[in-house]
């Protein structure tokens, strides 16, 4: 497949005329670009190489040099873009003063998803899989070249001949082998789930924009924190060393002196058969050693993890602008800014830094909120957090049909007490009750597929009570098991009649596969969480056609975070919610709640 691609360095006039003529004949309406900067990062990274082909010709164009023959060719060609993780592109492209016309620009990234959500999405593994094994030779012999001459990305000369002229010909390789990937995937996309593409494609776009936004971070509050919460490490390590005669960050120490005070060490690590001092064993044990320990790790993570790192990403403008990974990401480099891999379901991921992942606020401890609020609201402006109520599980009641969930659903009290009186036939539990947690535990054990022995160790109640309660649901709400058994069966039929088992988006025909042959129960999980994923994304796009997109500034898992002007308030937050709340997603109610706040971390729930 390979033999016959041309890859091309514009060095002259005579080069410059030679794209041009191409660009003239290149049939199909379609072309591939790509780009090569100096690192992954839009706000303080620049492009070096431009680079556009088809299946056959490949061009690299030095930005330096022939910036205006680059946005000549974007300039003339008046068919479709296709790259490859295009919106990096675009917007190291944007950075350095060039606009995309997005309207136009498809993503071959999001089709090989779509297509095989288990195989890497870098392009490299895409290529070798679908167009020529030896697609990662040029990547393999770029990698010797630069590390026999210790250069970076930043640094590799661009020469026309001799071992680094590795690095143009790697960099006009890459849109043939886009052209190629985008032409094996997109007719199944087409075929099978061209509405799960266009979701995509769309949202990529508005999470350009908040990428591009940012949120402002309080530089003087988060510095004044992190020295405050340093100065309180630094005495709990001095109380344990004073009380106890031990470095608290020791664990044989530590162990050492729970032994000799006849605590209960009740866990051992599964590797090495040691004592366990994790947060289940800290949060369990009342010791005041443990305490310190317990106190001390919860700081040196706040500061590390959080506050450090704000601080870090913050210090080009004084804002964080996260990577908003649509399908997920991992594994990041200068020559895969996607990712190796992406999530299975599709559900959105994020670092520099992950957002995701910040300590739940809880108003009982005031230490919870310190790196929430953090970030704040322009000055004017006011967050409004939007979060939907129990996604998952009305998702699963819509799968399952069941009669009981569907009224619990329809009901105005809190859908998780009326499903655990109908479980334990008692009218007089309230949300406060025991109960009430185990049966919300157990909804969503069946849906991330953990069985009765892994909640009865994460909850602490008995094998017996967790099998009795599993008993007493499946008695209650039949369409719940209904569903899981049906979903498995279409697996086998498929696995049998087609080879391959897998499961369906009933919103996109977006096909999701299990861990395994063996494996066919993860569906549901999958099933569930890919729905969630493409509900958030069309809310998104909703959001964005009543005018809310140039106010949307993050998406953590269920919530879609604005930052309005204080004026707008009021009607934002009518129309944030009008669009969230939906009767005609799903077969039950699709709710959600409202806040406002300053910071993020101090809210006020809006009626």
């Amino acid at each position: 497949m390979l033999e016959d691609v041309q890859l091309h360095l514009v060095e002259d006039f005579a080069d410059a005329e030679a794209l041009l003529r191409w660009l003239g004949t290149v049939k199909g309406g379609r072309i591939a670009f790509d780009t090569e900067g100096t690192g992954l990062s839009p706000e303080v990274d620049r492009v070096r190489v431009v680079q556009f082909g088809d299946r056959v010709h490949g061009w690299s164009i030095e930005l330096e040099r022939w910036r205006g023959l680059v946005e000549e060719v974007i300039r003339r060609w008046d068919g479709r873009f296709t790259g490859f993780n295009s919106r990096y592109d675009v917007a190291m492209l944007r950075s350095s003063g060039i606009t995309m016309p997005t309207e136009r620009v498809d993503d071959a990234r999001f089709a090989a998803h779509i297509v095989d959500p288990t195989q890497s999405v870098a392009l490299k593994s895409q290529s070798a899989r679908h167009v020529d094994p030896r697609a990662a030779y040029m990547q393999r012999q770029l990698d010797d070249v630069m590390h026999a001459g210790n250069w970076t990305w930043a640094t590799i000369p661009i020469q026309s001949t001799g071992p680094l002229a590795a690095y143009w010909h790697y960099a006009s390789l890459d849109p043939i082998l886009t052209a190629c990937v985008w032409d094996h995937h997109w007719p199944v996309v087409e075929r099978e789930a061209p509405r799960a593409y266009d979701i995509e494609l769309a949202t990529g776009w508005i999470v350009d924009r908040m990428e591009r936004r940012g949120v402002l971070v309080d530089r003087p509050y988060a510095t004044a924190q992190q020295h405050e919460l340093a100065e309180e490490y630094r005495a709990l390590s001095a109380r344990a060393r004073n009380e106890f005669g031990v470095d608290a960050g020791s664990r044989d120490q530590v162990v050492e002196v729970l032994l000799r005070d006849k605590v209960d060490l009740w866990k051992r690590s599964e590797k090495t058969g040691e004592f366990s001092l994790d947060k289940e064993v800290l949060g369990s044990t009342d010791h005041p050693l443990l305490r310190i320990v317990a106190r001390r790790r919860r700081i040196e993570k706040l500061n590390s993890t959080y506050l450090r790192r704000f601080l870090e990403y913050s210090e080009h403008d004084g804002r964080l602008h996260p990577r908003i990974n649509t399908i997920g990401g991992s594994s990041k480099s200068e020559s895969e800014s996607g990712g190796e891999f992406a999530v299975k379901t599709a559900r959105m991921s994020m670092e520099r830094p992950n957002l995701q992942q910040l300590p739940r606020v809880n108003a009982d401890d005031p230490l919870s909120a310190v790196v929430r609020n953090c970030i704040v609201a322009d000055e004017g402006n006011t967050f409004l957090m939007c979060d939907f109520d129990q996604v998952e599980m009305r998702i699963m009641a819509h799968l399952s049909h069941d009669p009981g969930l569907a009224e619990a659903f329809a009901a105005p009290e809190d859908f998780f007490t009326l499903l655990t009186r109908q479980v334990y036939h008692d009218e007089t539990i309230v949300k406060s009750d025991p109960r009430r947690q185990l049966t919300k535990s157990y909804n969503y054990a069946t849906i991330y597929g953990a069985g009765n022995d892994t909640l009865a160790t994460t909850t602490g109640v008995s094998l017996s009570e967790i099998e009795q309660l599993a008993a007493d649901f499946n008695r209650s709400f039949p369409g719940v098991k209904g569903m899981q058994h049906e979903v498995e069966r279409r697996a086998r039929q498929r696995l049998r009649e087609e080879g391959r088992a897998y499961s369906r988006s009933p919103l996109t025909g977006r096909k999701y596969y299990p861990d395994n042959d063996r494996a066919l129960y993860t569906l549901v999980n999958y099933t569930i969480q890919g729905m969630a994923a493409e509900i958030m994304k069309m809310k998104l796009l909703e959001l964005d056609a009543v005018g809310l997109g140039e106010y949307l500034a993050l998406v953590v898992h269920d919530e879609a975070i604005a930052e309005v002007p204080d004026a707008e308030l009021s009607d934002a937050a009518a129309t944030m919610l009008d669009v969230m709340n939906d009767d005609d997603v799903l077969s039950v109610p699709l709710t959600a709640g409202i806040a406002a706040g300053k910071q993020w971390g101090t809210k006020l729930e809006l009626n």
